[in-house]
């Protein structure tokens, strides 16, 4: 894999993640709106924190993936770098499905 190609590909996991914290950072401020102006006694309740807890996970996981980006593209690659990139990864993607999971179900049994 060239320089270039690699950087490219760095750029576009960047933004990717980039778009990941904005869309978690605008469900919650979706569901907040549910919840203060749809919802007078919601059902599913409980749902509310475990869905507000999986986009701030996402958040702050994103956040740490595209502080890990420039690092590794300055400092060269390190085996801890990586590593610690590669869970945040993982992390942040599975937080922001499992909101988006939740909230669709949330959604689901409130709506129907």
């Amino acid at each position: 894999m060239t320089s270039d190609t690699h950087l490219e590909g760095q750029k576009l996991i960047y933004d990717t993640f980039k778009h990941l914290s904005t869309l978690s950072s605008g469900s919650i401020l979706l569901l907040a709106t549910f919840i203060k102006y749809l919802f007078v006694n919601p059902k599913g309740a409980d749902l509310i924190g475990y869905i507000f807890f999986s986009f701030i996970i996402s958040i702050i996981f994103a956040i740490i993936v595209m502080c890990i980006i420039p690092w590794a593209i300055t400092a060269g690659d390190s085996p801890a770098v990586s590593n610690f990139g590669f869970i945040s990864y993982f992390v942040s993607v599975g937080g922001f499905l499992v909101g988006i999971i939740l909230f669709a179900y949330f959604s689901w049994i409130n709506f129907s």
